[in-house]
């Protein structure tokens, strides 16, 4: 019987070599204490390897979707994958108390190192150690030490957007009647707190007028402990499973303003936002106020600054508002003011690739883009979008033939790629497209020359250009040590490696420059190849 059922494992292991069907086993434990990790779910998600061509920024190579493989790990921390295709994965794991985490995944970086897994493969020991999410907690008062109940508290770190570098939020919620805040899932790293307070008014009551004559004062965004502005915030640092408590945040008032204005050819339950014009924000940094029935709206506890006014929900009738030393008045914004962007995609040159379906779309460069106007292409390259609102938009283009990128956007005689377009009137554009992207190939080796699993490779176009998305590219060396960037646009890059790196943080213009000795200056070519040997820097 013994005999049997080995020719029977025997057969079974033969016949998924044959079919071509690889395995997957490994152990999933506690960073810290080593014990295993029951219940949690391991995925194995294809990378894909090329496809259709996006030429957008921010685009990537996307092939067809392919199914991932899922298991749970047993009471042992133990899991197993089967009937796997031949090709090339990254594995996750997640799990309630945990940060989501890849194999070869680092601290600062969420990417994971590819897996190759070939025909009848049986991949063993892929195992992780997951490490469990940061807390931090506290409360927030008011200027008397009283506890400020339904405040917006965030999480916030650095990154480096728009060109420039900002404080964008990671994590956030609102304070118990206490005013006592608990923000999870925060992955080891340096953060800042900040809470505002708009009133516990019902949403969309008019805010009560002073009636002794007095300057209006309203708490504003503040950062902790007790900083109306980012220069005097403090940074925390909080550790793998660390709880940082007692970080209590004591509201600041100020001097506040309201902005006056009016909607025009306004819908039912309009309300208008106003969103700092120089960064990136959530919800919780705009003041907002609902649109009366006439039209008119009132934005009350507004601080000094440029802001983007925009209706509510679709984002439209931007218009710009300076606030300084007193009350604005008279802001319009006309939600009938939409324009009609007609034009052509094409491919550069002679060549005529089929550009039937590519997405022609069109995201805000100032505030937030709650929705994008966007269109696709007919099959002779016209397309038409309507209903596009005054403002100044970056043009993105996905899903075009496999090989192209953007290569120009003309409104007339000048090519608004670079600084974008500047909607005030029904405008005719000319995309064209080029063709040809070439390859990057690399090994990444440490400064004792063996070859580095893991990490992250950055190619940035050099000159730098941080508004150019698409010219930037990251991938982490496999195991290895090697990486592929497909796809590349041709001209001018520098590539750099690092251990571990918080890619938004790495992209700041003067960390590149200190990380100069790094890298190494590439040349792509139209349907070239390049091969690139790197030395993996400590983390940043």
């Amino acid at each position: 019987m013994h005999a049997l059922t080995n020719f029977l494992l025997c057969g079974l292991a033969v016949m998924a070599q044959a079919t071509g069907a690889a395995s997957m086993a490994g152990n999933i434990s506690h960073a810290q204490t080593g014990e295993p990790v029951r219940r949690a779910t391991v995925t194995l998600w294809p990378v894909a390897q090329g496809g259709r061509g996006d030429t957008g920024a921010g685009a990537t190579q996307m092939g067809p979707p392919v199914a991932a493989y899922s298991a749970t790990t047993d009471a042992e921390g133990k899991y197993r994958l089967d009937k796997i295709d031949p090709g090339t994965y990254r594995l996750a794991v997640e799990r309630q108390g945990f940060l989501r985490q890849e194999y070869g995944g680092r601290t600062l970086s969420t990417m994971g190192t590819p897996l190759h897994v070939a025909a009848g493969q049986e991949v063993k020991d892929i195992n992780l150690k997951l490490v469990p999410h940061a807390i931090v907690a506290g409360r927030v008062l008011d200027e008397e030490g009283e506890p400020v109940a339904r405040a917006q508290v965030q999480v916030l770190r650095k990154r480096f957007v728009q060109g420039k570098q900002q404080m964008l939020p990671l994590s956030g919620g609102m304070t118990l009647d206490t005013g006592e805040f608990r923000l999870a899932e925060l992955p080891p790293g340096r953060y800042w707190i900040s809470a505002v307070y708009r009133g516990s008014g019902v949403f969309g009551q008019e805010a009560a007028r002073n009636t002794d004559g007095k300057p209006e004062e309203s708490y504003v965004p503040t950062y902790y402990p007790n900083s109306a502005d980012e220069a005097g915030a403090r940074m925390v640092e909080v550790g793998p499973g660390q709880q940082l408590t007692g970080m209590d945040i004591r509201l600041r008032k100020a001097r506040t303003y309201r902005v006056r204005g009016k909607v025009t050819s306004g819908g039912q339950n309009l309300r208008v936002m106003l969103t700092p014009r120089d960064r990136m924000m959530g919800y919780m940094g705009g003041a907002m106020a609902m649109v009366k029935p006439d039209g008119t709206f009132e934005i009350a506890g507004v601080t000094p600054g440029s802001y983007t006014a925009m209706a509510m929900p679709n984002s439209a009738g931007r218009a710009s508002v300076e606030v300084v030393r007193e009350d604005v008045e008279g802001v319009v914004l006309t939600l009938g003011n939409e324009y009609t962007v007609r034009g052509t995609v094409r491919t550069e040159g002679d060549q005529r690739l089929a550009v039937k379906g590519a997405r022609i779309q069109l995201a805000p460069m100032n505030g937030i883009a709650f929705q994008v106007p966007h269109t696709t292409a007919n099959e002779d390259g016209t397309f038409t979008m309507q209903k596009a609102s005054a403002d100044k938009f970056r043009v993105m283009v996905f899903g075009g033939p496999a090989g192209t990128w953007l290569k120009s956007v003309r409104a007339g005689e000048v090519d608004v790629l670079e600084n974008g377009l500047d909607l005030t009137a029904d405008t005719e554009l000319e995309v064209v497209l080029g063709v040809g992207v070439g390859t990057v190939n690399g090994v990444v080796r440490d400064n004792k020359q063996n070859l580095a699993a893991g990490g992250v490779v950055l190619m940035v176009p050099e000159p730098f250009q941080a508004k150019r998305y698409e010219r930037i590219r990251t991938a982490a060396p496999d195991t290895s040590g090697r990486f592929t960037l497909p796809g590349v646009i041709p001209g001018e890059y520098k590539i750099y490696s690092w251990e571990d790196a918080d890619i938004g943080a790495a992209m700041d213009p003067a960390i590149l420059k200190e990380q100069e000795g790094l890298a190494k200056r590439v040349t792509v070519k139209a349907d070239g190849q390049v091969e690139v040997a790197l030395t993996q820097g400590a983390s940043l």
